[in-house]
Formats: structure tokens, C-alpha cells, sequence
């Protein structure tokens, strides 16, 4: 049995050791890579479960390029929990453009990058929001790259608060066989108009799975863990997507 079919079997354990939550989440976000390819449609239902406040969150995403630069996307979420009514959380589009050339030396080039734009309505009204995003991929080997992710984001409409609300995300990938393994963290820093101190801000990092089921089914798994005063202590997440 090669590494590919160990990894797929890890993850599966994962998700049904998480399954039981599956009904209760939290931070469902990802490390998005820049490279857009043209014709290409999914889906993806993402689950996030906070354990200390058995909280879930639900987001389904529908994503369509229009050709090898730009991409729509369409988010819905909603939150849960238990004995509690599914909530409607936001609406959000995104416009991405990938910036690096498409050639036949993509594969190989060390660096691509990208950007995104945000748009979101709250289901409980404003302020709303909108982020420009900074979409970075670089290649460290044939079968390793890091991503970095850099976001600045304003709210809009009544209660907005002042200053731009910074975050980053970053991971490292191990690529295998039908599929693959990292480490992935996320930084939200808080608004410019009153930045809080560094405990208080929201950072997490943990492992992740992803593994190729055929049919153009795909499965991720990972636990984040919190290591500051201001973040949750644990966060699991399942995503399951569907490529067109």
C-alpha cells in the first residue's frame, strides 16, 4: 500500500471521528492558491465545529472560471447549535484574478500570485464588507509548495468599526499521489483604528489532510488549535467538494 492510500485512509478516520460534531462550527476559511483554470466548475459544503462552544458552521461555496484569469465565486453560510435554528449568517461574492502568466512554464515557476475581492452582506444587516485579497503560491520542490494569503478588509454601513481589519493565512504542502498533507496557520490581527494587543488578536495553526476520491469528489480534513487568549482552543473542519 503506497503513501497516497494511507493518507486517504487517515482522513476518512478523521471524518468520521468528527461526524458526530458535524451538527455543531467555527473557522472554515482556506489557503486559497492564485492558479485559475479555465472551464472549471465546483462545489464545496465546508463544516467547521468549535468544540468549547459547540458551535457549527456551514458554508457552501459554488465557484465557476470564466476563462484561465478570472473566476466567480458564491458563499453561503450559516451557523448552528445544538437545540438551536440554523441561522443565516452572510452572503458573500468574490471576483478572483490570477496576475502570473499562464504558460507552458507555469508549473515550474517558483512564484504565482493572484488577487481576490470581497463582497459581503450580513444576514443581521450591516455593516457589511468588503476585502481586497493578496493570493501568493511559491514553488519549493517538485512535490512542495507554501502558500501566503494576505488580507485587508473595511466594513461598511452603520456600526462599522474604523481602520482596515487585517488578516494572513499561510501553509505548506507535501504533495502525494491522489492527494496530500501540510500545516496551515491563520492570523487575524484585528482593525488598524484600534489594533489589540498580540494575545488578544486571533491566531491558529494545525494539520491538514486532503485526499482524491475519483468521480471529481475530494475530501480535507484538518484541527486547528489556538495559541493565543483571543482564539478559540480548537476548531475541526471537513470540506467536501465536487469538481465539474
Amino acid at each position: 500500500m503506497d503513501v497516497g492510500w494511507y493518507l486517504r485512509i487517515i482522513t476518512l478516520m478523521a471524518l468520521l471521528y468528527a461526524a458526530p460534531y458535524a451538527a455543531q462550527a467555527q473557522n472554515v476559511s482556506g489557503v486559497p492558491g492564485p492558479i485559475i483554470k479555465e472551464g472549471e466548475k465546483s462545489v464545496q459544503l465546508r463544516l467547521g465545529f468549535d468544540p468549547d462552544s459547540d458551535e457549527l458552521v456551514q458554508r457552501l461555496h459554488y465557484q465557476q472560471s470564466l476563462d484561465d484569469k478570472v473566476r466567480l465565486r458564491l458563499q453561503l453560510q450559516t451557523r448552528s447549535r445544538p437545540d438551536e435554528t440554523i441561522e443565516a449568517d452572510f452572503v458573500q461574492g468574490q471576483i478572483w484574478v490570477q496576475l502570473s502568466p499562464d504558460d507552458a512554464q507555469a508549473s515550474k515557476r517558483l512564484w504565482q500570485s493572484g488577487v481576490r475581492l470581497d463582497l459581503r452582506v450580513e444576514a443581521d444587516g450591516p455593516p457589511g464588507r468588503a476585502a481586497l485579497n493578496w493570493v501568493n503560491q511559491f514553488r519549493l520542490s517538485d512535490d512542495m509548495s507554501a502558500r501566503f494569503f494576505l488580507q485587508g478588509a473595511v466594513q461598511i454601513g452603520d456600526g462599522a468599526v474604523d481602520g482596515i481589519i487585517l488578516q494572513s493565512r499561510s501553509h505548506l504542502h507535501y504533495r502525494l499521489d491522489g492527494g496530500g498533507f501540510g500545516i496551515e496557520q491563520f492570523n487575524g490581527f484585528g482593525a488598524t483604528g484600534n489594533l489589540p494587543a498580540f494575545a488578544d488578536q486571533s491566531h491558529q495553526i494545525g494539520p491538514y489532510g486532503n485526499v482524491a476520491l475519483g468521480g471529481g469528489w475530494s475530501l480535507f480534513g484538518s484541527a486547528l488549535f489556538g495559541i493565543t487568549r483571543g482564539t478559540d482552543d480548537m476548531n475541526i473542519r471537513l470540506f467536501i467538494g465536487k469538481s465539474f
